[in-house]
């Protein structure tokens, strides 16, 4: 009798199991969909979004398959050459990079329109000498002056001719860019527009003062070069140590990864590595 007991309990644990399992794959399941679906949803509003604010225009689903691609792809071969969690560090890496990338792009943008923004004020002040408003001073701007300055302009433009008030439509260019030398040009056109004044006298002082800011950045940049150079050597220094350690003698660096003492040592690691690069940066940027 016992032994038909337990020859009728083992269809019943396999069956306990199985169920289980199955449960389990698809609540994993339903989470990744979920958390997929989250990411695509981030994706488009922050990567496609920020591109298309930098007047560049790509196939959403494209970019958005690429980089899964490239997330499975990277961390697989992590996985392979270093253990499951570099492969799930990788694929983080890459996932978050598009992000990273478009944020720079953004930036270099933002800073190639404050320097040729000194050029169209002082175009717009001698438009506006020679009686022309500022309407017609932007218009010209647009049509003159280079990309991607030329660009914003003509956008602010277009919002100001389907029905948008310009100092609204100057105040989306500037939340855009996130440059305080934007709003300080909508500060000057803004003021002068509601209660008067000599805007082109304005303008020329902001232009000169934006000048000697971007000579003193210069000045700045060329100084701190050196320093920037040793910080990149020093963020390096850390992986390529252990990428040596990891080839010549594997079975000492697999303690980190596979054990809790070192996995604790690798978010200590890591934390300081993270610190220590900010107080770095903090150091060499320096903000006129």
């Amino acid at each position: 009798m016992s032994g038909v007991a337990e020859g009728g309990a083992v269809p019943l644990l396999l069956l306990a199991s199985g169920l289980a399992g199955a449960l389990g794959f698809a609540a994993a399941a339903r989470f990744l969909l979920r958390g997929g679906a989250l990411y695509s949803a981030a994706f488009r509003r922050q990567v496609v979004g920020g591109l298309r604010e930098a007047f560049v225009y790509l196939d959403p689903r494209l970019l958005l398959a690429l980089t899964a691609a490239a997330a499975l792809a990277l961390g697989a071969l992590a996985a392979w050459a270093a253990g499951p969690a570099a492969g799930l560090a990788a694929a983080v890496a890459a996932l978050v990079a598009p992000r990273l990338v478009v944020a720079r792009l953004r930036a270099r943008r933002a800073r190639r329109i404050v320097r040729q923004l000194p050029d169209a004020l002082t175009a717009l002040a001698g438009s506006l000498r020679g009686g022309s408003n500022v309407l017609r001073g932007l218009e010209q701007i647009a049509a003159r002056h280079p990309a991607p300055l030329s660009q914003e302009i003509a956008l602010v433009l277009a919002e100001y001719r389907l029905g948008r008030p310009l100092e609204e439509a100057l105040e989306a260019m500037a939340r855009r860019l996130g440059r305080r030398e934007i709003d300080l040009m909508n500060a000057a056109i803004g003021i002068a527009r509601a209660v008067g004044g000599n805007l082109a006298d304005t303008l020329d002082a902001l232009a000169e003062t934006l000048r000697e800011t971007a000579r003193l950045e210069g000045k700045i940049d060329a100084l701190t070069a050196m320093g920037r150079m040793q910080g990149w050597l020093v963020a390096g220094l850390p992986f390529a140590i252990a990428a040596w350690f990891h080839l010549t003698r594997p079975e000492d660096v697999a303690v980190l990864y596979t054990t809790r003492i070192g996995l604790a040592v690798l978010v200590v690691l890591a934390l300081m590595y993270v610190a220590g690069a900010l107080m770095l940066r903090r150091i060499v940027r320096i903000d006129v």
